[in-house]
């Protein structure tokens, strides 16, 4: 039973960041475990592959000599508040890591321009 809530409050999170088409395929496993660590991956690669690309943005950011000291700072925060959820799958943990994506993002922009 335990299993079924954290897979049910997991796959809510989920269906925010992670693709539709993922997540189809995740619904076939018939291990349910397997599946429960299938998603908790899936959600760490996600979030990881969307904190690579932000650091990328930022490095362009930086060859062009704009001013980022905040984006830095807030990046950091960032990496922190990742591991965190990595560790925890929480649901509050989680949310925290999306304002800071949407944080550094709108940050990024005003500086874009």
């Amino acid at each position: 039973m335990i299993i079924r809530t954290e897979y049910g409050q997991l796959n809510k999170i989920a269906k925010e960041i992670v693709e539709k088409r993922i997540l189809k395929k995740l619904e076939k496993i018939c291990d349910k475990k397997e599946r429960l660590e299938m998603l908790k991956y899936t959600l760490k690669s996600t979030i990881d592959l969307k904190y690579i690309e932000i650091l990328r943005k930022i490095k362009k950011l930086e060859k062009q000599k704009k001013d980022i000291f905040f984006i830095e700072v807030k990046s950091e925060l960032l990496a922190s508040k990742i591991r965190i959820f990595n560790a925890t799958f929480n649901k509050k943990d989680f949310y925290n890591v999306l304002t800071m994506f949407n944080d550094i993002e709108k940050e990024m922009n005003d500086v874009w321009v």
